[in-house]
C-alpha cells in the first residue's frame, strides 16, 4: 500500500464528515498517524507501508470508539414530580372543566389536583417565572422550565372547547409553559377592574351564615376568598377570622365571644381562618349531640395542629359560664350542652315512680335486684310502654317474691 498518512486522514476526514462537501485537513491527527508509523517501524520492523496500513487501522478504531463514548448521552435523572404527574394526567379529565364563567370554581378544583406536587401551584400563578413573564422581567431562583412545561399538559387537559381556543394561537406559535397559558386565561377570564374588585370585597363582607351549616359557609368564603386575591387584592388572615366570625348565626354568640377573647392572647394572635372552621366543625357537631367537650377540645388540637386549641376552649368555656349568668333573652331558648334542646327527660328516668326500679320501672325492687337485664328492659318498655295496674301488681309480686327467695338463701 502506497497511500501516505496526509492522504489516510483527508480519507477519513470525508467519511466523518459527509455533508461538508469538502475533506478537512486534521493536522493533529496527521501527527498522531506519522508518530505511530514510526514507532511500528522501529519496534515490529515493518515496511513503511505495512506500518502506514497499521496505523490507520489503529487510528480509525480509536476514532470509531470516541465517537461513541461522545455520543454516549446519560440518563436524566427522575424529577420529584414525575410520579405524581403521571397520576394527575389520569385524573385530570375527570375534574370540573374550564368553561368561560366557572374560573374561580375551576381553579380551586385544580389547585387541590396539583396539590401535592412540590413547587407547581407557584409555577402556575406566574409566582416562580421564566425571564419574559409579563411584568416581572427577571427569571426567580426556584423555576422549572420542566415543570412548568409538564404543568400545562395536564393544565390543557381540563379545558371547555371554547376556553382552548382562547390559547390556540399562543400554542400554536409554540407556547408550552403552564405559567404563561395561566396568566393569558387569567387576564381573558377574569375582569380586574376596580368596580370589579370593590364588589368583590363587599360581597364577602355581607356574608351571612342564616341556615347554613358550616361547612357550606367555609366553601363560600373559599370562593370569594380566592376570586380576591386572583383580582391581585388578596384578603389578610385576620380579615378572613374577622369577616367569618362576623357571619354567624347568633346560635354561635358562645362560640364568637370565646373566638374574640382567643385571637386577643399571644397564643391565639397566630390562629387562621381554617383554624376557626375547624372549631366551628366541632361546635357544631356538639350542639347536634355529637362529642362532649372534652372531645371537641381534644379533636381540634389534633385538626388544627396548633398548641393554641386549648386557650380557645378555656375562652368558650368561659364564654358559656358568663352567659349562664346574664343572658340577653333576645337570643331565644338558652341551648345548654347537658340537656340539649327539646330532649325528653324519660330517658333519665322523668316518668317513672320515685320508689322504682331505674331499670324495669316496677315497684318493689331497685336496680341492683332486677332479675332483668338492661336489655330486655328497654325491650319490654318499648313494647308496652303503659302497664296497666294488674300488669303493674302482679309484676311486683313476681320480683319481691323472687327477692325474698334470694335472701333467705
Amino acid at each position: 500500500m502506497t497511500d501516505n498518512p496526509d492522504r489516510i486522514i483527508q480519507r477519513l476526514d470525508q467519511v466523518d464528515s459527509p455533508t461538508q462537501g469538502a475533506a478537512r485537513q486534521d493536522n493533529s491527527g496527521v501527527d498522531e498517524l506519522e508518530t505511530l508509523t514510526r514507532f511500528l517501524e522501529r519496534t515490529q520492523a515493518l515496511s513503511r507501508s505495512e506500518a502506514i496500513d497499521k496505523a490507520a487501522q489503529l487510528y480509525i478504531a480509536g476514532k470509531i470508539k470516541s465517537e461513541a463514548e461522545s455520543s454516549r448521552v446519560p440518563t436524566p435523572m427522575p424529577k420529584e414530580w414525575d410520579i405524581a404527574f403521571k397520576e394527575h394526567k389520569k385524573i385530570a379529565g375527570n375534574i370540573v372543566k374550564l368553561s368561560k364563567d366557572n374560573f374561580v370554581v375551576w381553579l380551586m378544583k385544580f389547585r387541590n389536583l396539583i396539590d401535592t406536587v412540590p413547587r407547581a401551584q407557584d409555577h402556575l400563578e406566574g409566582i416562580e417565572h421564566d425571564l419574559d413573564f409579563p411584568g416581572r422581567p427577571m427569571r426567580t431562583a426556584h423555576y422549572d422550565i420542566d415543570l412548568d412545561i409538564e404543568l400545562a399538559r395536564v393544565l390543557l387537559q381540563t379545558l371547555d372547547e371554547d376556553v382552548s381556543l382562547i390559547l390556540l394561537p399562543h400554542h400554536t406559535l409554540g407556547e408550552k409553559r403552564a405559567s404563561i397559558l395561566f396568566h393569558i386565561l387569567r387576564k381573558a377570564l377574569l375582569r380586574d377592574d376596580p368596580a370589579s374588585c370593590d364588589r368583590v370585597r363587599d360581597t364577602i363582607q355581607a356574608i351571612r351564615q342564616n341556615d347554613q351549616d358550616v361547612t357550606t359557609l367555609a366553601k363560600v368564603f373559599r370562593y370569594w376568598f380566592t376570586y380576591s386575591a386572583l383580582l391581585d387584592n388578596p384578603i389578610s388572615e385576620a380579615d378572613k377570622c374577622r369577616y367569618l366570625l362576623g357571619s354567624l348565626h347568633s346560635r354561635y354568640d358562645g362560640f364568637t365571644q370565646g373566638a374574640a377573647f382567643h385571637r386577643s392572647t399571644t397564643e391565639g394572635s397566630a390562629a387562621g381562618f381554617e383554624y376557626f372552621v375547624s372549631q366551628l366543625l366541632l361546635a357544631q357537631d356538639k350542639k347536634e349531640g355529637g362529642v362532649t367537650n372534652d372531645q371537641a377540645f381534644a379533636v381540634a388540637l389534633q385538626a388544627s395542629g396548633s398548641t393554641s386549641s386549648a386557650p380557645l376552649g378555656q375562652a368558650l368555656a368561659t364564654s358559656a359560664n358568663n352567659s349562664r349568668r346574664g343572658r340577653n333573652t333576645s337570643l331565644g331558648p338558652r341551648f345548654t350542652p347537658s340537656r340539649g334542646r327539646g330532649v325528653s327527660q324519660a330517658g333519665r328516668g322523668g316518668n317513672r315512680p320515685v320508689n322504682s326500679c331505674r331499670r324495669c320501672h316496677q315497684m318493689g325492687h331497685f336496680a341492683g335486684d332486677c332479675q332483668l337485664s338492661w336489655d330486655d328492659a328497654m325491650s319490654a318498655r318499648r313494647q308496652k310502654p303503659v302497664a296497666t295496674s294488674g300488669t303493674v301488681a302482679l309484676a311486683a309480686q313476681e320480683q319481691q317474691a323472687l327477692y325474698t327467695a334470694q335472701r333467705q338463701r
